[in-house]
């Protein structure tokens, strides 16, 4: 059911051996006793995710009749579960929806009350990899003469590092922070694996330090919905190209010749650079839903869409998605988005890495989400000589600003294709010298442990739109006082 936007996910329903249940009581779900479904307590349990109709979109988002709405709707549900047999529940917080391990019978209990607008299964969802070159390709010639041939603006040096990744500068990111519009005051979120908030990258740069955000101080929060405990290995790769396309603050200066394969050297030692985010001036929330055996359930998704909207997350990002058959179906994670733009909250969505085949994921075929595909920027082509752009005779430009191959596009089954792209093909990010808790951070240098890491795609695409997303909200609400922006 689900994949990232590199690859497929496996996919299995959460089913318990033990349990069995008594009927739900009909009052608690709006239905007369006397039409009822006559249930019995038989069969397996399973984990489900019910969500309910709560009537909290008719207030304001995210106000506090709103929450009382949604804490409406779930009480009689609990109340009702708990005296079942019903077992592992919780309720969300801001989002009208209750996890649950149910029988059958009491499964078909939740899909006929009224008030129940689905009945999901909590499927197992597996850890996606970020997209990378896997292999350079030779060039069949000597650093040397690819060196001269190439554009100085190519690196940078330790007085003025070039600053990464490209993409930054190709949406004219940099122009709109040097105008002030940085994101600052602007909460964002990414649902992925782990990171390391002491990151340096991580700490506020005095340049993108305004009120209430000071200088020095962490600007990425990590809350953990794993379940697992700390300095629990995690693949690392997401989370670092999502929180670093969002926030990095560009506080070191990086030789990427230290990290790049020996055979394939950059066109000069060194070759500088620094790492900043779309929105240097934001929070970013760094949602951790994957367990440290690389999977998770949808239900942590779902949750962890639920604490943003509780506290006060402006944009969030995801970096994955779904191949539903029809595309147009309500899955879990689509219902969960939806409940969030209602509550106030934008979410951008990758459309996919399919490519070719044209087909676009599950929720970025919902019109409620900013479905993002990828652009190029081939200046770390350049840099690295993957795909043997330093070939004999190049004259050492580069493209920039085309849809990349590794694309997904076309149309929907719903007639829709994406609302726009950003550049994914491909860039620099931050990530970590441990590779024993962060497995993705690897050079091509030997394989050691690496602060940064050569990744994109579309989950690159999407997070850059997210810290633009975050730059415009910030600056709407400077030229309209008063008004929420989302």
């Amino acid at each position: 059911m689900r994949r990232s936007t590199r690859g497929t996910w496996a996919t299995a329903a959460l089913v318990s051996a033990l349990g069995v249940a008594m009927a739900l009581p009909a009052a608690a779900f709006g239905v007369d006793a006397a039409h009822a479904p006559q249930v019995r307590p038989t069969g397996s349990s399973t984990s489900v995710i019910v969500f309910l109709r709560s009537g909290a979109q008719q207030f304001a988002p995210r106000s506090a009749a709103w929450f009382g709405a949604v804490r409406t709707a779930e009480t009689p549900v609990v109340a009702s579960l708990r005296s079942s047999g019903a077992r592992d529940i919780t309720a969300a917080k801001s989002l009208p929806f209750v996890v649950a391990t149910v029988t059958p019978a009491e499964r078909a209990a939740l899909a006929a009350s009224p008030f129940v607008a689905a009945v999901e299964p909590n499927s197992v969802i597996t850890d996606p990899s970020p997209l990378a070159p896997v292999e350079p390709v030779a060039s069949g010639h000597s650093s040397a003469v690819h060196s001269n041939a190439l554009p100085p603006s190519v690196c940078g040096t330790a007085v003025k590092p070039e600053l990464d990744p490209e993409a930054i500068s190709v949406i004219n990111a940099d122009k709109a922070a040097a105008a002030g519009y940085d994101g600052a005051g602007v909460t964002v979120a990414y649902i992925a694996d782990g990171v390391n908030p002491a990151n340096p990258d991580f700490q506020r740069n005095a340049a993108y330090a305004s009120a209430g955000s000071h200088a020095g101080t962490a600007i990425l929060t990590q809350l953990n919905f794993t379940g697992d405990p700390s300095g629990t290995p995690t693949s690392g790769g997401e989370a670092f190209l999502d929180s670093s396309s969002i926030g990095a603050q560009g506080n070191t200066v990086y030789n990427i010749d230290n990290y790049v394969n020996p055979a394939h050297p950059t066109p000069s030692n060194p070759c500088d650079i620094k790492i900043v985010g779309a929105a240097p001036g934001a929070n970013v929330m760094g949602l951790d839903v994957f367990s440290t055996l690389h999977d998770t359930t949808e239900s942590n998704f779902i949750q962890a869409i639920d604490y943003a909207v509780a506290h006060g997350v402006k944009v969030i990002n995801e970096s994955f998605g779904s191949n539903n058959f029809p595309d147009t179906a309500l899955d879990t994670t689509r219902l969960a988005d939806d409940a969030a733009v209602a509550a106030g909250v934008t979410v951008v969505v990758s459309s996919g890495d399919a490519g070719v085949t044209s087909t676009i994921g599950s929720p970025a075929t919902d019109p409620k989400m900013i479905s993002v595909g990828a652009s190029t920027t081939f200046r770390t082509y350049e840099q690295t000589t993957y795909g043997g752009i330093n070939a004999p005779g190049a004259t050492g430009a580069w493209i920039d600003n085309n849809l990349s191959s590794l694309s997904s596009g076309g149309f929907s089954q719903g007639g829709r294709t994406v609302d726009l792209v950003a550049p994914g093909d491909l860039n620099w990010a931050l990530c970590d010298a441990n590779k024993s808790l962060f497995i993705d951070c690897t050079s091509d240098n030997g394989g050691a442990g690496s602060p940064i890491e050569l990744s994109g795609g579309t989950s690159e695409s999407s997070p850059l739109t997210a810290g633009a997303a975050a730059d415009v909200i910030q600056a709407y609400a400077a030229t309209h006082p008063g008004t929420d922006p989302s």
